[in-house]
C-alpha cells in the first residue's frame, strides 16, 4: 500500500494532490525511472503514428491536469521531451489542432461511406499513395511497420527442430525402389522416422 506524502499520492500516471481547501487537483505523474523516450521522428514509421504520439500526450494532459498553470508546464515538458526525439514545433501544433477539431466536429457522413478496412505494411512513399487511392474508394487504410529491430533481433524462444515436432505430415522414399510413403505422426517426427528405418 502506498501512503500519501506531502499531501500527494501517485495513482497510475496521475498525481493526486490535496489542496488546503480540501479539494483535489491532478497532475501527470511519471516514475523516477521514466526516460522520456518516445517514437523517434526519424524512424521508419508513418507520419500519422508520430503525430499520434503527440496527440496521445496532449490528450492525456488536457483530460487529467486540472490547473491551467500545471497544464502549461506539462505541455512545455511534452514539447521538450519530443524535441529530444526529433519532433519540430509544427508537429505539436498539428496534433493539437487535429485533437481540438475532432472534439468539435463529428463527421457522420464519412463514417457512413466506409466500405471496409485494410491494413498494409508501411513503406515510405508507397503506403501514403496507396492509402489515398483506397480512401477515394471508401476504404479505410491502416499502415503497420513490418520489419522492426525487435522483430529481427528478438526471438522469444528457440525454434523447435523439425524432427522434434509432433503432429507432422511426412513423406519417405524407398531407398531400394521407386515407392514412397506418406504418413502423419502424433509423436516426434524423429521417433517415427527411426521406426521406418
Amino acid at each position: 500500500m502506498e501512503r500519501e506524502s506531502n499531501g500527494q499520492l501517485p495513482m497510475l500516471d496521475v498525481m493526486v494532490k490535496r489542496e488546503e481547501n480540501g479539494s483535489l487537483s491532478f497532475q501527470i505523474y511519471r516514475k523516477p525511472t521514466h526516460t522520456n523516450q518516445y517514437l523517434n521522428f526519424a524512424s521508419h514509421h508513418p507520419l500519422q503514428h508520430k503525430l499520434g504520439v503527440v496527440r496521445t500526450l496532449v490528450d492525456r494532459a488536457s483530460s487529467i491536469v486540472t490547473k491551467e498553470e500545471d497544464l502549461a508546464h506539462e505541455l512545455n515538458s511534452i514539447h521538450k521531451s519530443l524535441a529530444v526525439c526529433g519532433y519540430d514545433k509544427w508537429t505539436l501544433d498539428t496534433a493539437t489542432n487535429k485533437t481540438n477539431a475532432k472534439r468539435h466536429v463529428r463527421n457522420s457522413d464519412s463514417e457512413q461511406q466506409v466500405k471496409g478496412w485494410v491494413t498494409i505494411p508501411y513503406l515510405a512513399g508507397v503506403s501514403e499513395s496507396l492509402r489515398r487511392v483506397l480512401r477515394s474508394h471508401g476504404i479505410v487504410t491502416h499502415v503497420k511497420p513490418q520489419n522492426t529491430i525487435r522483430s529481427l533481433l528478438v526471438a522469444p524462444k528457440d525454434k523447435t527442430d523439425k524432427l522434434d515436432k509432433s503432429g507432422a505430415v511426412y513423406g519417405l522414399k524407398c531407398l531400394d525402389c521407386s515407392s514412397s510413403y506418406v504418413g502423419e505422426s502424433a509423436r516426434p517426427l524423429r521417433t517415427r522416422i527411426s521406426e521406418h528405418a
